[in-house]
């Protein structure tokens, strides 16, 4: 991007020497405004590489498509020496735009499409980027953004498969084998439930507790008052 700046320093104005200190100092706002009224100043007579300035100023302030259309521009004027430009800006958009999706898919109000459009950006800044990077002999930024878009890539891809599928329903555990309360519990159940083997070992038991049972009735009924008595 710099090196795209320090070579028009010979066509600089006033406006531009101020656009060029600005993008320096890192006021990218203020930046792509001075380049955007040096490029009115100039008329029909701005070159690629003014447009190329406002496309490089204009992402770095995130204004997105500002960024894609002055890139656009400077291709059209010099096909030759800004078209694989203009595909690393589409790239780099892509990527930004991306990135502002999956911020939206990972907030707390989170939009099931907006992982999706995350999703789209990213594959569509890798075709970018892609274009960018054949269209030089070597240009390792583009390279480098390229394995950073399939990164992202598989990382969205990961995430949809997540979303996409549902949690398997935990079965509820069963009782301990050997729970002595298991019969109390339920021994209706715990009967159907268990082996044959299992039930023939149980069957003492609960007729030991019906017996308790009515035991603790008749102690009852041994100890309740007279009908028709009064206790005063």
């Amino acid at each position: 991007m710099n090196a795209t700046l320090a070579g028009i320093v010979v066509l600089a104005t006033a406006t531009f020497a101020s656009a060029l200190d600005a993008y320096r100092a890192g006021r990218f706002e203020h930046a792509a405004a001075e380049f955007r009224a040096d490029i009115e100043r100039r008329g029909d007579d701005a070159p690629a590489e003014s447009f190329a300035n406002l496309a490089l100023a204009s992402l770095r302030a995130g204004a997105l498509t500002d960024a894609e259309q002055a890139a656009r521009t400077a291709a059209e004027r010099d096909p030759d020496g800004f078209t694989g430009f203009a595909r690393f800006v589409d790239g780099s958009v892509a990527f930004a735009r991306c990135d502002q999706s999956l911020a939206q898919a990972s907030g707390p109000e989170a939009e099931s499409f907006a992982l999706d459009i995350a999703l789209a950006q990213a594959v569509r800044a890798r075709d970018a980027w892609r274009d960018a990077a054949r269209s030089r002999s070597d240009w390792p930024e583009a390279r480098r953004n390229v394995e950073r878009a399939l990164r992202r890539i598989d990382e969205l891809e990961r995430m949809k498969r997540e979303r996409e599928t549902p949690p398997p329903e935990r079965e509820p555990d069963p009782p301990p084998a050997n729970d002595p309360l298991a019969a109390d519990r339920d021994p209706q159940a715990t009967a159907d439930e268990l082996p044959p083997e299992r039930v023939l070992d149980l069957l003492p038991r609960l007729a030991a507790k019906e017996r308790e049972k009515r035991l603790l009735r008749a102690k009852a009924r041994a100890t309740r008052p007279a009908t028709g008595e009064r206790d005063w």
